[in-house]
């Protein structure tokens, strides 16, 4: 799954398993 920084357009690769069923928040390390 490629998931995209509303803020700077930053792409990065996750692994589905990581995120769970519900879900989760994260921040971009490049603008946070």
């Amino acid at each position: 799954m490629i998931i995209t920084c509303p803020a700077c357009s930053t792409n990065y690769s996750i692994d589905p398993s990581a995120l769970g069923g519900a879900g989760k928040t994260v921040r971009c390390s490049k603008c946070a």
